[in-house]
């Protein structure tokens, strides 16, 4: 699949590659007065006489030899206008957003003198400044600026946002199932099973336009966010033809250059992120002969002289891979390269045909050496005072390697201005080779001098294909009713081939090692697949219409439907040694070699058959219940009215209907081991009416004031309400599906204020409160082993306030006017209802992931004319609950908390003709980053490592 995309990216380069010769004016038309961007404005350019239309997004691009310009712009109803001296350069792109004046201003033509903008958020706060909904947006440019590589870094400097795990998107405190992302407006699924939210981190932003994050719900918008949905936009029409080659390199302080940067044994594809087979489950392991010989009688059957016995235990270990010894090796330096394509064609009268085409790879290497990791259960001690007592103290050592390998080919037809399709292809894969080692006491179990060791050989692979279809129409002669619909299909798969952790004790006095099985777990074996299959449909028809306000009037209808189709399979072994196999003595090697393994010895008997001795043998430890199938339908219709009672007044409304499907169920009852039951389907079948209220009241041309009520919904994932326990066998932790889980149901009001003071330029002020009825939280379950479980609790509520600040620093001092400050911050309270297994009195938490503090602050100095961009980011993300802890009747909760954290960046470009120059320092302040237990009046460490500071260079060239 792989050879074939790169294949179709080099063709389309090879294919259209020609000289560029020409700069670009690009920009956007809008009404000045209601701020709605006008269709089929004519933009001329008067030396040379050359004239093109505004799209049905008021876009227009206009290519022009370098010099110096006139455009006028006209459009029925509105007044000319003239701008001058706007300077064209070979090769680059100038920005020219335009706002024209109704004639009924009694204005015959208006002329300026307009200097270009070079910032291009402008782009993405006029996109803001004209919907109907509250949104924040980040442009390409400005990933640019900040270094943001892929989507999930872009996002952690959007206003209310914070990213968890470098992955997980969490807006105004909320994430995985709270929050939603789209891909050019359609739902982008997760890969993960334990997560609702995509990863962002498999999205390079050179392949973006730009990302908007809409924070209140509107009838057109799936219903399923609460915090935040976020929209992924990719390009489609490059405003000139460009060929670049992007290359990359990077240290990270502890994790570059190393020599004890822990592996695995691989295969000769894993520096790019593919297994290709090498750890793919063995055949024989899904034989009859396995079934039958699969457990500990099959060693007692071979000693009496079974020979199939023998002979089955004995392929068995000669197939699967037993080395879970972790190795050393030197590590290299980060590296990425991304060459992309992009170009419009001119293909006859109004038409135009766009082509992009990208390919990306990177590898980065994170060593994390001497990580605290510790666990504790509240007791009570002989005077009933409560105190934590240790369950396990642990110093880890991991080392990873996350390869990367992404693409994207797009082609988009303009017939007109008013008519277009467009078809892209994205394929995104990642992979984490994880190697991890584990020292410390467990709990009462194993104490000093006797520690647990722990190795954890792992390998996940993530791709994705992402095929989608779009078009949009507008007919003039029906008023400029528009239609547009988007289709796609989705192939998703997670592997997990061949995990294998081995825990042992050591006595620290005798230099002793054991497994002795009262203390640890037998060697277990892991394979993981999951495999979505997502097809989607939308369509909207909106009609515009004039009021009594004026323009911006509309009415609009359409419909989404969805289906995925889950195939999750988890398969589970451990390998067992009999009394003839040697003791383990420290050495994993030793212990699963050939001489330790299978048949190590045999006698023949009087009778002529032969008695097989047995070492180390692999048994079954797979669980039917643990594999599932599920499908989860979604269908809606919606309609909504836009309508501007006033000039100053906008008034949003309508409804959606929602419907929901979901169906999973353990491959116990398809395999006919069981019935179906509560215990082992889980069902979701619900129709919810989703209603919206909003108003934008324009104070000034550049002032609006907002206000919105909305009533949104929240599913679990079908991985929540499987009857699946996922189990790590180095920390013996499960974590259990729900069959009895329920939707959530919530109402949002938000309020804000904003003033787009110049362009690029804004003040905001947002407040927003969030009611829950049965949010989805985490209960912690007590007994032998920590167990957690999803559940409904009663309520919740979350309230903030956000502020944002965009402002150049001109009016300071003209020394300044090449500063510009953007600052945001919000501050979050939240709470849900503490579920307990105990009738104790009722308790509150704050939702998991949820920061009271997000703040930003960037200082950018921007120099165009010597091609000079200098930027500072200051990061400030508070303390949030990490993990649900246990909860008993007396003691106070174990809750795990993740402590502030502050980030200092500084980044630096300078083009050099077609070669742009970046240089990054991140992490300079290189935090530790720990997890506690707030317990009575003290604060208990249960994790602490820190990342490391990473220095990194990249050029881009223009070929």
């Amino acid at each position: 699949m792989l050879t074939r995309f790169i294949f179709c990216i080099g063709l389309i380069l090879l294919s259209f590659l020609q000289g560029a010769g020409q700069g670009t004016i690009v920009g956007t038309i809008t009404d000045q007065s209601s701020g709605e961007v006008l269709i089929s404005a004519y933009v001329l350019a008067i030396d040379r006489q050359e004239i093109v239309t505004s799209d049905f997004d008021g876009k227009y691009a206009l290519s022009l030899p370098e010099g110096v310009y006139a455009l006028r712009v006209t459009y029925i109803g509105f007044a000319d206008k003239i701008i001058t001296d706007i300077q064209v350069t070979d090769g680059r792109v100038t920005y020219l957003d335009l706002a024209l004046q109704p004639d009924s201003e009694e204005l015959e033509e208006v002329v300026i003198s307009a200097r270009a903008l070079e910032r291009s958020e402008n782009a993405v706060l006029l996109l803001r400044k004209r919907s109907d909904r509250i949104q924040d947006g980040i442009s390409s440019q400005e990933m640019s600026r900040l270094a943001a590589g892929d989507a999930a870094s872009a996002m952690t400097k959007v206003t209310g946002a914070s990213v968890e795990d470098g992955k997980y998107v969490v807006v105004r405190g909320l994430g995985d199932r709270y929050s939603i992302t789209m891909l050019n407006d359609l739902p982008l699924p997760s890969i993960d099973p334990y997560r609702n939210s995509a990863q962002l981190d498999l999205i390079p932003t050179d392949l973006l336009d730009n990302i908007i994050t809409s924070k209140t719900f509107t009838p057109d918008q799936p219903g399923t966010f609460t915090g935040g949905s976020v929209n992924i936009k990719t390009r489609s029409f490059p405003e000139q033809q460009t060929l670049t080659l992007s290359l990359s390199t990077g240290v990270n302080t502890q994790s570059s250059f190393r020599d004890g940067f822990l592996t695995h044994p691989g295969g000769r594809l894993d520096w790019l992120g593919y297994d290709r087979g090498l750890r793919k489950r063995p055949v024989i392991l899904s034989s009859e002969a396995f079934a039958q010989y699969s457990d500990q009688n099959a060693e007692l059957k071979a000693r009496f002289g079974d020979e199939e016995a023998a002979s089955t235990i004995q392929s068995v270990v000669d197939a699967v891979d037993l080395r879970f010894d972790t190795l050393h090796k030197h590590s290299f330096t980060d590296y990425g390269f991304t060459i992309a394509y992009g170009n419009s064609y001119n293909t006859g009268g109004h038409t135009r045909l766009g082509v992009i085409a990208a390919m990306s790879h990177q590898n980065n290497y994170d060593h994390r050496a001497n990580m605290v990791s510790a666990s504790y259960l509240a007791m009570l001690d002989n005077q009933g005072t409560p105190f934590l007592r240790t369950n396990g103290d642990y110093r880890i050592t991991e080392s990873q390697e996350t390869p990367v390998v992404n693409g994207l080919v797009g082609l988009a037809y303009k017939f007109d201005g008013l008519n277009s399709i467009d078809f892209k292809v994205m394929y995104n894969h990642s992979t984490t080779k994880s190697t991890s080692f584990v020292i410390g006491e467990d709990g009462d179990n194993i104490e000093d001098p006797l520690f647990k060791l722990g190795r954890a050989l792992q390998f996940e692979e993530r791709a994705m294909l992402n095929y989608q279809l779009a078009g949009r129409h507008v007919f003039a002669e029906l008023k400029n009713m528009e239609v547009s619909y988007g289709a796609g299909y989705v192939h998703a798969t997670k592997e997990e081939p061949n995990l294998r952790y081995l825990t042992s004790q050591w006595n620290a006095q005798t230099g002793m090692h054991g497994i002795p099985l009262a203390n640890v777990n037998d060697p277990f074996l892991f394979w993981r697949d999951l495999r979505d299959e997502i097809v989607n449909f939308k369509l909207d028809l909106s009609v515009p219409f004039r009021s009594q306000g004026g323009t911006g009037s509309y009415l609009k209808v359409g419909g989404f439907v969805s289906r995925k189709d889950r195939d999750f399979n988890e398969y589970q072994y451990r390998t067992v040694r009999s009394q003839f196999a040697n003791a383990y003595n420290g050495d994993p090697d030793t212990f699963f070699g050939p001489d330790n393994t299978g048949i190590i010895n045999q006698e023949g008997q009087p009778n002529g058959t032969m008695k097989y001795f047995i070492g180390n043998y692999v048994t079954e430890a797979t669980s039917p219940r643990n594999s599932y199938l599920g499908h989860e339908d979604v269908a809606a219709l919606y309609g909504m009215l836009a309508l501007r009672p006033l000039p100053a007044l906008k008034m949003v409304t309508g409804v959606r209907l929602e419907t929901t499907d979901m169906h999973v169920q353990s491959k116990i009852v398809t395999h006919g081991i069981a019935d179906a039951d509560s215990t082992n389907t889980g069902v979701i079948r619900a129709s919810d009416l989703l209603p919206s209220f909003s108003l934008v009241y324009a104070i000034t041309e550049s002032m609006n004031l907002r206000a919105s009520y909305a009533h949104t919904i929240a599913r679990p994932n079908l991985r929540e309400i499987a009857p699946f326990a996922s189990f790590d066998p180095i920390i013996d932790q499960f974590y259990n599906g729900n069959p009895q889980l329920k939707k959530t149901s919530i109402r949002n009001v938000d309020v804000r204020w904003e003033w787009f003071i110049n362009p690029g330029e804004v003040i905001a002020v947002s407040a927003f409160r969030k009611t829950f009825e049965d949010p989805i939280v985490i209960q912690y379950l007590v007994s032998t082993n920590p167990e957690f479980i999803f559940v409904n609790a009663d309520q919740g509520e979350i309230s903030g306030i956000e502020l944002e600040l965009r402002k150049d620093l001109g009016f300071l001092s003209d020394q300044l006017a090449n500063f510009k400050v953007s600052t945001n911050l919000a501050l979050i309270r939240s709470s849900t209802d503490v579920v307990s297994s105990f009738a104790v009195r009722q308790r509150q938490r704050p939702f998991v992931g949820q920061s009271d503090v997000l703040a930003n602050v960037i200082l950018n100095y921007n120099h165009a004319d010597h091609g000079l961009d200098l930027t500072m980011i200051c990061n400030f993300t508070g303390d949030r609950l990490a993990e649900i802890g246990q909860l008993t009747e007396s003691a106070p909760p174990t809750d795990i908390y993740e402590r502030s954290v502050r980030n200092l960046d500084l980044i630096a470009s300078k083009q050099f003709g077609r070669v742009r120059i970046k240089c990054s320092a991140k992490n300079l302040l290189n935090p530790d980053l720990i997890r506690y237990i707030p317990f009575g009046n003290t604060e208990t460490v249960t994790g602490r490592f820190r990342k490391g500071r990473t220095f990194s260079i990249s050029a881009q060239i223009g070929l």
